[in-house]
């Protein structure tokens, strides 16, 4: 049985990570929606923690300092989502970078 598990910025990065050492193969699309699906969760909860503000797009934002490396080896793609001032300037930013950019193959992929 196991009690504690240590997340590093991998996990946080590319959550089907776990999936992927259990052995189950997704394909870029599914990995896509997944992600959709889990942003709008976690927006959601930290929305009802936090509230609509400047607080809110910060604290997601940190986030995308880690999953832009699904989407692109440049960091810089992730400036709007990081520089929003508020919830609608955020939410477009992120809205532009799934509809835009497609998953990096082979996932995860810093650029250092």
């Amino acid at each position: 049985r196991v009690e504690h598990v240590m997340l590093g910025r991998g996990a946080v990065a590319d959550p089907a990570l776990f999936l992927s050492l259990r052995g189950v193969a997704l394909t870029n699309a599914d990995k896509k929606a997944r992600l959709r699906e889990m942003h709008a969760a976690v927006l959601a909860e930290n929305k009802e923690m936090i509230g609509e503000g400047r607080g809110l797009a910060c604290r997601m934002a940190d986030w995308w300092h880690y999953l832009i490396f699904c989407f692109s080896e440049d960091a810089a793609d992730a400036r709007p989502i990081c520089s929003a001032r508020n919830l609608a300037e955020y939410s477009a930013a992120v809205s532009r970078v799934f509809r835009e950019k497609d998953l990096c193959e082979g996932g995860f992929i810093p650029k250092i």
